[in-house]
């Protein structure tokens, strides 16, 4: 890394940090279902939150790929929108615990009130994600990229698990929905001081003259480009296996919760969400350092196999040790995905236009991200057991995982656009 590259790796770690300790407080895997299930949310709603929880942002990518040509030298004003719809949305969640929570007969209202606000944060960050993206990707050279991904993400989940610990004694120690409010509040609060540390990052370099931002055929053209790509083709054809056997993890959580996963305590389940970060704290880096050296597929195939050895845990294990072990190997795969994953993207772009590749990846697997969840909510009411629903996501897991490790080349190795 050179001495530029090193300061703004430190400062994104230092924001990410702090963003991951505020995410744990309200995490959308283990607090947010809690939180919903004790205002007897059934697993459709479930499902519809974890969608769009972790797919949402992808929806919207396309309007913000249309309005921006690139990140760089876009940092102030993507500060300033984050900091504008993310704390605003999580005082209105913080509100609504608050005030509905005590009052039976409106938790149908504040369940839905719950994911409508969580949904505003998610699709409208969602609009300036690929920006976010390109900006903080071209701070990096490919052979340092993958080294500062895995700083970052690293710092995200240590702060994550540590955090974890905090929201599980605030939900022991205080009666709901105090708790849960509480946590919503600290979590806004939090935030705010992660986008202060982020004005500390370098604006990011501008190539002379610019880009034109691209019209519509412009922008088709520059989809069209990289989906020509057959490498980049069949590896979104690989994380779509991944997605739809992904379902299982929004409600891992639920499963422990419930007399088939051994009837673990809510502050139990959040205090062991600690052992998803830690494995993705320390995945997070060694995967980074790995992609650096030989390329991000071994990165990729490791957390594929992190995937499905958690639903196989959660499908056949019970109590608070499957529930720890699962969650480990949850870690692992969101390491991959944080790291390994957006790197493929970066490398598998046949053309200078990173954002718009960034985008039309995010075209083509969001949709499958966002239906996963409700899909498998769905299949465990008609089945009737949450161990069941988890367990038909062994198929197509193991499915992506072999089709990336026989049809997926490492993009280092090919020349793109030939």
């Amino acid at each position: 890394m050179q001495q530029q590259e090193r300061k703004d790796a430190v400062n994104v770690a230092l924001g990410e940090g702090l963003w991951g300790f505020g995410m744990g407080l309200v995490a959308p895997l283990t607090v947010f279902p809690l939180l919903l299930k004790r205002l007897g949310a059934g697993p459709l709603e479930l499902g519809l939150f974890t969608g769009v929880a972790t797919a949402g942002f992808l929806l919207t990518q396309p309007i913000g790929t249309l309005l921006f040509s690139h990140g760089a030298g876009r940092k102030k004003f993507l500060i300033t929108y984050h900091a504008l719809v993310t704390l605003s949305c999580f005082a209105a969640l913080s509100a609504v615990t608050l005030l509905l929570g005590p009052r039976g007969e409106l938790h149908r209202a504040a369940r839905w009130m719950l994911i409508a606000f969580y949904s505003v944060n998610v699709l409208g960050t969602g609009v300036i994600v690929s920006a976010w993206q390109d900006w903080v990707a071209g701070l990096f050279s490919a052979q340092s990229r993958g080294k500062a991904y895995g700083m970052w993400a690293g710092a995200w989940s240590l702060a994550l698990a540590v955090s974890a610990v905090v929201a599980a004694k605030v939900r022991k120690g205080i009666e709901f929905p105090e708790n849960y409010a509480l946590l919503m509040l600290a979590a806004a609060v939090v935030f705010a001081v992660s986008l202060v540390q982020y004005s500390r990052v370098s604006s990011g370099h501008v190539p002379e003259g610019g880009y034109l931002r691209p019209g519509m055929r412009e922008l088709l053209g520059l989809f069209a480009r990289s989906l020509r790509e057959r490498n980049f083709r069949r590896y979104l054809v690989g994380r779509v296996l991944l997605t739809l056997g992904g379902g299982a993890a929004g409600f891992i959580a639920v499963h422990f919760r419930s007399a088939e996963g051994g009837n673990l305590s809510d502050a139990l389940i959040i205090l062991l969400g600690a052992f998803l970060s830690l494995p993705q704290a320390a995945g997070s880096y060694l995967l980074g350092i790995l992609g650096d050296r030989s390329g991000h597929k071994a990165g990729v195939l490791v957390g594929a196999t992190a995937q499905l050895a958690a639903i196989v845990v959660a499908f056949l294990g019970t109590g608070w040790v499957a529930c720890a072990l699962s969650f480990a190997f949850l870690g692992v795969a969101a390491a991959e995905a944080m790291v390994s994953h957006q790197n493929m993207i970066f490398e598998t772009c046949p053309h200078d236009r990173r954002i718009a590749h960034i985008t039309v990846s995010s075209l083509i697997l969001g949709p499958f991200v966002a239906a996963v969840f409700p899909a498998t909510g769905l299949l465990i009411d008609l089945f009737g057991s949450t161990a069941a629903g988890i367990g038909l996501c062994i198929v197509p897991t193991a499915l992506g995982a072999l089709w990336l490790l026989f049809m997926v080349r490492e993009p280092r190795q090919i020349m793109l656009g030939g």
